[in-house]
Protein backbone atom coordinates (compact mmCIF):
# COMPACT_ATOMS: atom_id res chain seq x y z
CA UNK A 1 0.00 0.00 0.00
CA UNK A 2 3.15 2.46 -0.05
CA UNK A 3 3.48 5.04 -2.54
CA UNK A 4 4.84 4.35 -5.98
CA UNK A 5 6.99 7.11 -7.94
CA UNK A 6 8.42 4.98 -11.03
CA UNK A 7 7.80 1.78 -12.69
CA UNK A 8 10.50 -0.58 -13.95
CA UNK A 9 10.60 -2.55 -16.81
CA UNK A 10 13.20 -4.79 -18.66
CA UNK A 11 12.44 -5.96 -22.26
CA UNK A 12 15.05 -7.80 -24.32
CA UNK A 13 15.58 -5.35 -27.63
CA UNK A 14 14.25 -6.47 -31.09
CA UNK A 15 16.72 -8.22 -33.31
CA UNK A 16 19.35 -7.57 -30.52
CA UNK A 17 21.61 -8.67 -27.84
CA UNK A 18 20.76 -6.09 -25.36
CA UNK A 19 18.01 -5.31 -22.18
CA UNK A 20 16.41 -2.18 -22.26
CA UNK A 21 15.75 -1.00 -18.85
CA UNK A 22 13.39 1.59 -18.89
CA UNK A 23 12.12 3.89 -16.02
CA UNK A 24 8.18 5.03 -16.24
CA UNK A 25 6.35 8.20 -14.20
CA UNK A 26 3.67 5.69 -12.01
CA UNK A 27 1.23 8.61 -13.36
CA UNK A 28 1.07 9.27 -16.54
CA UNK A 29 3.90 6.41 -17.92
CA UNK A 30 6.11 8.40 -19.59
CA UNK A 31 9.93 7.08 -19.79
CA UNK A 32 11.88 8.95 -17.32
CA UNK A 33 15.19 7.47 -18.50
CA UNK A 34 16.22 4.21 -20.43
CA UNK A 35 19.36 2.23 -20.43
CA UNK A 36 20.32 -0.51 -23.14
CA UNK A 37 22.53 -2.70 -21.05
CA UNK A 38 24.91 -5.41 -22.43
CA UNK A 39 24.92 -4.37 -26.56
CA UNK A 40 28.76 -4.59 -25.93
CA UNK A 41 31.23 -2.26 -27.15
CA UNK A 42 32.18 -2.19 -30.90
CA UNK A 43 34.96 0.77 -31.30
CA UNK A 44 36.59 2.86 -29.42
CA UNK A 45 38.68 5.52 -31.44
CA UNK A 46 39.82 9.30 -30.50
CA UNK A 47 38.12 12.49 -31.32
CA UNK A 48 40.77 14.20 -32.55
CA UNK A 49 44.64 14.57 -32.55
CA UNK A 50 44.58 15.90 -29.26
CA UNK A 51 43.12 12.37 -27.82
CA UNK A 52 41.59 14.75 -25.46
CA UNK A 53 38.27 13.08 -25.54
CA UNK A 54 37.15 9.41 -26.92
CA UNK A 55 34.33 8.33 -28.82
CA UNK A 56 32.76 4.69 -27.83
CA UNK A 57 30.44 3.04 -30.48
CA UNK A 58 28.32 0.18 -28.63
CA UNK A 59 26.94 -2.85 -31.26
CA UNK A 60 23.23 -1.06 -30.88
CA UNK A 61 24.44 2.43 -32.48
CA UNK A 62 24.78 4.68 -29.14
CA UNK A 63 27.73 7.00 -29.41
CA UNK A 64 29.25 7.95 -26.12
CA UNK A 65 31.85 11.06 -25.79
CA UNK A 66 34.61 10.07 -22.93
CA UNK A 67 37.19 12.23 -21.40
CA UNK A 68 40.70 10.56 -21.63
CA UNK A 69 40.82 11.36 -17.94
CA UNK A 70 37.56 9.47 -17.10
CA UNK A 71 38.71 6.33 -18.95
CA UNK A 72 41.87 6.43 -16.74
CA UNK A 73 39.86 6.97 -13.52
CA UNK A 74 37.53 4.86 -14.23
CA UNK A 75 33.42 5.63 -13.76
CA UNK A 76 29.96 5.31 -15.11
CA UNK A 77 29.08 7.34 -18.35
CA UNK A 78 25.34 6.71 -18.20
CA UNK A 79 23.94 8.44 -21.07
CA UNK A 80 24.97 8.68 -25.29
CA UNK A 81 25.41 12.00 -26.78
CA UNK A 82 23.51 10.05 -29.81
CA UNK A 83 22.45 6.97 -31.78
CA UNK A 84 23.62 5.86 -35.49
CA UNK A 85 19.74 4.63 -36.86
CA UNK A 86 20.23 0.98 -37.67
CA UNK A 87 17.61 -2.04 -37.97
CA UNK A 88 18.77 -3.86 -35.26
CA UNK A 89 22.60 -3.70 -34.14
CA UNK A 90 25.61 -3.73 -35.47
CA UNK A 91 27.64 -7.08 -36.17
CA UNK A 92 29.61 -8.94 -33.73
CA UNK A 93 31.41 -10.74 -36.67
CA UNK A 94 32.33 -7.96 -39.04
CA UNK A 95 35.57 -6.27 -37.56
CA UNK A 96 35.18 -1.95 -38.63
CA UNK A 97 37.83 -2.06 -41.96
CA UNK A 98 39.86 0.95 -41.39
CA UNK A 99 40.35 2.76 -44.80
CA UNK A 100 43.32 4.47 -45.95
CA UNK A 101 42.14 8.03 -45.36
CA UNK A 102 41.42 6.96 -41.72
CA UNK A 103 37.98 6.26 -42.03
CA UNK A 104 36.05 2.99 -40.83
CA UNK A 105 33.54 0.93 -42.05
CA UNK A 106 30.77 -0.27 -39.54
CA UNK A 107 28.35 -3.28 -40.96
CA UNK A 108 25.46 -4.26 -39.49
CA UNK A 109 24.40 -7.14 -38.36
CA UNK A 110 22.35 -9.82 -41.08
CA UNK A 111 22.56 -8.65 -44.51
CA UNK A 112 22.11 -4.90 -44.77
CA UNK A 113 21.49 -2.73 -47.55
CA UNK A 114 24.18 -0.11 -46.21
CA UNK A 115 27.19 0.11 -44.08
CA UNK A 116 28.62 3.21 -41.96
CA UNK A 117 31.37 4.85 -42.51
CA UNK A 118 32.91 7.14 -39.62
CA UNK A 119 35.35 10.03 -40.86
CA UNK A 120 38.56 11.22 -39.17
CA UNK A 121 36.45 14.53 -38.44
CA UNK A 122 33.99 11.50 -36.18
CA UNK A 123 31.14 12.34 -38.67
CA UNK A 124 28.89 9.53 -39.53
CA UNK A 125 27.62 8.67 -42.73
CA UNK A 126 25.42 5.80 -44.12
CA UNK A 127 26.45 4.04 -47.46
CA UNK A 128 24.13 2.09 -49.68
CA UNK A 129 25.36 -0.67 -51.33
CA UNK A 130 23.57 -2.43 -54.88
CA UNK A 131 22.88 -5.31 -53.23
CA UNK A 132 22.42 -6.88 -49.80
CA UNK A 133 25.78 -7.68 -48.51
CA UNK A 134 26.18 -11.26 -47.82
CA UNK A 135 29.61 -11.28 -46.03
CA UNK A 136 32.03 -8.81 -44.52
CA UNK A 137 33.79 -6.28 -47.14
CA UNK A 138 37.26 -6.29 -47.52
CA UNK A 139 39.74 -3.53 -48.83
CA UNK A 140 41.59 -3.14 -52.48
CA UNK A 141 43.02 -0.54 -53.79
CA UNK A 142 40.97 2.44 -53.83
CA UNK A 143 37.74 0.84 -52.76
CA UNK A 144 36.00 -2.04 -51.14
CA UNK A 145 34.69 -5.25 -52.53
CA UNK A 146 31.00 -6.26 -51.43
CA UNK A 147 30.12 -10.14 -51.77
CA UNK A 148 26.14 -9.45 -51.96
CA UNK A 149 23.43 -11.90 -51.78
CA UNK A 150 22.29 -12.07 -55.76
CA UNK A 151 25.61 -13.99 -56.32
CA UNK A 152 27.85 -10.89 -57.45
CA UNK A 153 31.13 -9.23 -55.53
CA UNK A 154 30.94 -5.56 -56.44
CA UNK A 155 34.35 -3.03 -56.22
CA UNK A 156 32.33 0.22 -55.32
CA UNK A 157 34.02 3.39 -53.87
CA UNK A 158 34.01 3.76 -50.10
CA UNK A 159 33.68 7.39 -50.93
CA UNK A 160 30.39 7.77 -52.98
CA UNK A 161 28.74 4.09 -53.28
CA UNK A 162 29.43 3.61 -57.37
CA UNK A 163 30.50 1.09 -58.43
CA UNK A 164 34.22 1.20 -60.02
CA UNK A 165 34.18 -1.76 -62.41
CA UNK A 166 31.10 -4.72 -63.28
CA UNK A 167 30.75 -6.58 -60.35
CA UNK A 168 32.54 -10.32 -60.78
CA UNK A 169 29.84 -13.19 -61.53
CA UNK A 170 30.47 -16.41 -61.16
CA UNK A 171 29.09 -19.31 -63.50
CA UNK A 172 25.18 -19.88 -62.43
CA UNK A 173 24.46 -23.38 -61.81
CA UNK A 174 20.25 -23.28 -62.03
CA UNK A 175 19.82 -26.55 -59.34
CA UNK A 176 22.65 -25.38 -57.12
CA UNK A 177 22.22 -22.05 -55.81
CA UNK A 178 25.28 -20.80 -53.79
CA UNK A 179 26.71 -18.25 -51.14
CA UNK A 180 29.47 -16.39 -50.42
CA UNK A 181 31.23 -17.71 -47.66
CA UNK A 182 33.83 -14.96 -48.03
CA UNK A 183 35.88 -12.50 -49.76
CA UNK A 184 39.96 -11.40 -48.67
CA UNK A 185 43.04 -10.32 -49.98
CA UNK A 186 46.32 -12.22 -49.68
CA UNK A 187 49.64 -10.75 -48.66
CA UNK A 188 50.39 -10.39 -52.84
CA UNK A 189 46.72 -8.23 -52.85
CA UNK A 190 44.77 -11.08 -54.67
CA UNK A 191 41.44 -11.34 -54.71
CA UNK A 192 39.86 -14.50 -53.14
CA UNK A 193 36.60 -15.36 -52.85
CA UNK A 194 35.16 -18.85 -51.62
CA UNK A 195 31.46 -19.92 -51.90
CA UNK A 196 29.25 -22.17 -50.33
CA UNK A 197 29.65 -25.01 -52.88
CA UNK A 198 33.17 -25.17 -52.57
CA UNK A 199 34.49 -23.00 -55.48
CA UNK A 200 37.78 -20.95 -54.28
CA UNK A 201 38.13 -18.08 -56.73
CA UNK A 202 41.14 -15.66 -57.74
CA UNK A 203 39.66 -12.55 -58.86
CA UNK A 204 41.88 -9.65 -60.60
CA UNK A 205 40.37 -6.64 -61.82
CA UNK A 206 40.35 -5.77 -66.11
CA UNK A 207 39.67 -3.36 -68.43
CA UNK A 208 37.89 -2.11 -71.65
CA UNK A 209 35.36 -2.40 -69.93
CA UNK A 210 36.96 -2.43 -66.19
CA UNK A 211 35.27 -5.37 -64.34
CA UNK A 212 36.01 -8.43 -61.99
CA UNK A 213 36.70 -11.30 -63.57
CA UNK A 214 38.15 -15.06 -62.58
CA UNK A 215 42.01 -15.45 -63.25
CA UNK A 216 42.21 -18.69 -61.84
CA UNK A 217 40.60 -21.33 -59.08
CA UNK A 218 39.60 -24.45 -57.60
CA UNK A 219 37.59 -26.63 -56.40
CA UNK A 220 37.26 -27.97 -52.29
CA UNK A 221 36.85 -31.20 -51.19
CA UNK A 222 33.76 -30.65 -49.86
CA UNK A 223 31.36 -27.57 -50.15
CA UNK A 224 32.55 -25.00 -46.83
CA UNK A 225 30.09 -24.40 -44.31
CA UNK A 226 31.54 -21.79 -41.98
CA UNK A 227 33.09 -18.50 -43.10
CA UNK A 228 36.42 -17.98 -44.65
CA UNK A 229 39.46 -16.70 -43.57
CA UNK A 230 42.73 -15.18 -45.49
CA UNK A 231 45.23 -14.03 -43.60
CA UNK A 232 48.88 -14.03 -45.26
CA UNK A 233 48.77 -16.24 -48.97
CA UNK A 234 46.72 -18.94 -47.02
CA UNK A 235 42.82 -19.51 -46.80
CA UNK A 236 40.73 -21.61 -44.18
CA UNK A 237 37.61 -22.43 -43.50
CA UNK A 238 34.93 -25.62 -42.29
CA UNK A 239 33.08 -27.94 -44.37
CA UNK A 240 30.38 -29.71 -44.01
CA UNK A 241 31.85 -32.79 -42.47
CA UNK A 242 33.57 -30.49 -39.88
CA UNK A 243 36.96 -30.62 -41.45
CA UNK A 244 39.07 -27.52 -41.45
CA UNK A 245 40.82 -26.66 -44.57
CA UNK A 246 43.78 -24.56 -44.99
CA UNK A 247 45.12 -23.84 -48.67
CA UNK A 248 47.73 -21.80 -50.29
CA UNK A 249 45.48 -19.51 -51.77
CA UNK A 250 48.52 -18.35 -54.15
CA UNK A 251 49.44 -21.82 -55.46
CA UNK A 252 45.83 -23.24 -55.10
CA UNK A 253 47.55 -26.26 -53.13
CA UNK A 254 46.32 -27.16 -50.02
CA UNK A 255 48.38 -27.51 -47.03
CA UNK A 256 46.72 -29.26 -44.06
CA UNK A 257 43.06 -30.99 -43.38
CA UNK A 258 42.14 -31.10 -39.36
CA UNK A 259 39.31 -32.80 -38.51
CA UNK A 260 36.95 -30.88 -35.54
CA UNK A 261 35.08 -32.51 -32.77
CA UNK A 262 31.64 -30.79 -33.87
CA UNK A 263 30.66 -27.94 -35.95
CA UNK A 264 32.52 -24.73 -35.74
CA UNK A 265 30.33 -22.46 -33.15
CA UNK A 266 32.83 -19.48 -34.41
CA UNK A 267 35.47 -18.89 -36.61
CA UNK A 268 37.66 -18.88 -38.45
CA UNK A 269 39.05 -15.67 -37.52
CA UNK A 270 42.59 -14.58 -37.74
CA UNK A 271 43.78 -12.66 -34.79
CA UNK A 272 47.75 -12.15 -34.61
CA UNK A 273 47.79 -13.98 -37.96
CA UNK A 274 47.15 -17.62 -36.83
CA UNK A 275 43.60 -19.02 -37.66
CA UNK A 276 41.37 -20.16 -34.97
CA UNK A 277 38.14 -21.94 -34.42
CA UNK A 278 35.72 -22.71 -31.78
CA UNK A 279 34.45 -26.09 -31.62
CA UNK A 280 31.20 -26.82 -29.32
CA UNK A 281 31.42 -24.72 -26.31
CA UNK A 282 35.00 -26.04 -24.85
CA UNK A 283 37.48 -26.33 -27.61
CA UNK A 284 39.64 -24.15 -29.10
CA UNK A 285 41.54 -24.97 -32.40
CA UNK A 286 44.60 -22.90 -33.95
Amino acid sequence: GGRVDLLYVARRVPGSSGIAFTALDSKNLETKWEAVLGTGVLAIQPADASKSTWVVLTRSGHVFSVSAATLAAGGVIDKPVGRIEIEGEFSDTAEPLKLPDGSYIFTPAGTPNRLFVRGADAQVRPLDLLAPLQRPVALFEDGILVPATDGRIYWISPATGRPLADPFQPPLVSDKPSEWRGVGLTAKKTIIAVDSLGNLYQIEPRKDPAHLAERSGTKLPKPIRSGVVVTGNLVGGVDESNVLHVWDAEALTPISEIKLSAPASLGPVEPGGYHFVAVGDDELVC
